[in-house]
């Protein structure tokens, strides 16, 4: 008689980097993060500059840019410390998942205030 034996081995277990699974997709989500602020960066001063002159206040789109700016060098902030962890062989630093939801919050703030200034001039 065969006996049939079941098992299972979990996939992170066969990763000999398991460890830093958490580590890997911070750092994805930090390089995301900064591709999206660029892109939204070029998107802003795209859109700003096809709309008629003074349809945007100086002062709210500075707020706006800069919030979207700042987000970006966070999240590259946070990429780059990751990198610079490992290739040092230090742990990296507890307040980087901080400052990647700071990062979020910002492009988040920026966006969302861009958005509801472009709905506005279309009102």
């Amino acid at each position: 008689m065969i006996e049939h034996i079941e098992s299972h081995v979990e996939p992170h277990h066969q990763n000999p980097l398991a460890e830093h699974h958490g580590e890997s997709l911070l750092y994805d989500l930090a390089k995301f993060l900064t591709m999206l602020a660029l892109l939204a960066t070029g998107g802003v001063l795209t859109l700003t500059e096809t709309a008629p002159k003074g349809a945007y206040g100086p002062t709210w789109l500075l707020l706006v840019l800069g919030a979207i700016a700042f987000a970006g060098v966070l999240a590259f902030s946070v990429a780059f410390s990751l990198a610079d962890a490992r290739v040092r062989g230090r742990e990296p630093s507890r307040r980087l998942t901080w400052l990647i939801k700071a990062a979020t919050t910002l492009f988040g703030l920026g966006t969302g205030g861009f958005v509801w200034m472009w709905w506005n001039t279309l009102a």
